[in-house]
């Protein structure tokens, strides 16, 4: 019989993460230019390095901290399509997955109301991971292909809005049976040096 495998000390760090986005959610509210977004979505290391530089007199550290950290776990999250370490028909017992008509779903409700996650799969193939909420239907969690964004523009407003979201996703990821490590950083320095030979290469691809 399949069980699910004991989260690791750092998934816990992870879940516990997620819970800023609260907090991200409350600032990009009053956020103008649109400058948290980017930190946190854009799939160029250029593009979250100047929104970052612009967001420092702005925000305390800690809470640029957690932005570039959640960057990091929607790095992590798998982009469809993809193969999976598991049957899709094992995802679905581990996960309580229930069928409906080509897709696999689960119903959750936090305090932004009820949302489902659909996994669109045959065998051990994901074809695609779909966000459903009464407002918006379906929204795809990745863009295909992924362009600017890391995820679809519409998935990110939906994590604004549902603070679960997010650990729900990781929760999903890891019952796909994918080993789930984002690189978490104590610091922007850290994180800074880390990502700086990348965002050189994006302005090199710019110009």
């Amino acid at each position: 019989m399949w069980t699910v495998p004991a989260l690791p000390k750092k998934v816990f760090e992870v879940l516990t993460l997620t819970r800023g986005l609260a907090q991200l959610a409350e600032l990009q509210r009053d956020d103008e230019q649109g400058l948290i977004p980017v930190l946190v979505n854009s799939s160029s290391a250029a593009e979250a390095n100047l929104a970052l530089s612009m967001l420092r007199d702005k925000m305390p550290e800690r809470t640029l901290v957690t932005a570039v950290n959640i960057r990091e776990v929607l790095a992590s999250l798998p982009s469809a399509p993809t193969a999976m370490p598991i049957e899709i028909s094992m995802l679905a017992r581990v996960h309580n997955l229930r069928k409906n008509r080509s897709a696999w779903e689960r119903v959750f409700w936090d305090s932004g109301g009820l949302f489902k996650l659909l996994v669109l799969g045959d065998g051990n193939f994901c074809y695609d991971v779909i966000i459903w909420t009464s407002d918006t239907g379906n929204v795809f969690l990745k863009s295909i292909p992924q362009g600017d964004d890391i995820l679809h523009p519409e998935a990110l407003e939906l994590l604004w809005k549902h603070e679960t979201l997010l650990d729900e996703l990781v929760s999903l990821t890891q019952s796909m049976g994918f080993v789930f490590t984002p690189t978490l950083y104590l610091s922007l320095e850290d994180w800074l040096l880390e990502h700086a030979e990348s965002a050189i290469d994006d302005i090199h691809k710019l110009f």
